[in-house]
């Protein structure tokens, strides 16, 4: 019996654990749960955009903008464009479509990857494309569509 009083005394008590209650923010120093640090998307478009220039002239707009000028063809539809690859890794890209004077038409493009914790940029590496293709009339197109139902219908 006197087993079975001393174990519900200790029972009913509040242990000396179980009175502090867990508050987060409270003068706790341990790690965030989240990043710790953030960047949104503008930071990180500037933070590659105000890299050196891997030719080191310049920076990297400067560098698109001689990788553009060319009397040899034509850059159209140029494009930035960001994905977040985890919570602090993004990958930036830089595509368009450069036409020849021949008409041959080809995507092309760089992608840099970057590290919003460290604030470090890796590339820029060309982004592989398919062959060129020829620009068709649309008479050319009409007529392989009639042939080919499959034509066109990605």
């Amino acid at each position: 019996m006197p087993v079975v009083a001393a174990l519900l005394l200790m029972g009913c008590g509040p242990s000396a654990d179980t009175s502090r209650v867990y508050q987060p923010g409270a003068g706790d120093d341990s790690a965030p749960s989240g990043p710790v640090v953030t960047m949104n998307e503008t930071d990180v478009f500037e933070l590659v955009q105000e890299q050196v220039a891997p030719e080191g002239e310049g920076t990297v707009v400067n560098w698109i903008d001689r990788q553009l000028t060319s009397p040899s063809g034509q850059a159209l539809f140029p494009r930035w464009q960001l994905q977040r690859r985890a919570a602090n890794r993004f990958e930036v890209s830089f595509t368009y479509t450069w036409v020849e004077r021949s008409n041959e038409i080809e995507n092309r493009g760089f992608v840099w990857q970057v590290d919003g914790s460290l604030r470090t940029v890796e590339g820029p590496k060309e982004i592989a494309t398919s062959s060129g293709t020829h620009a068709v009339s649309f008479s050319d197109q009409q007529q392989r569509r009639a042939q080919d139902p499959a034509y066109n219908l990605y």
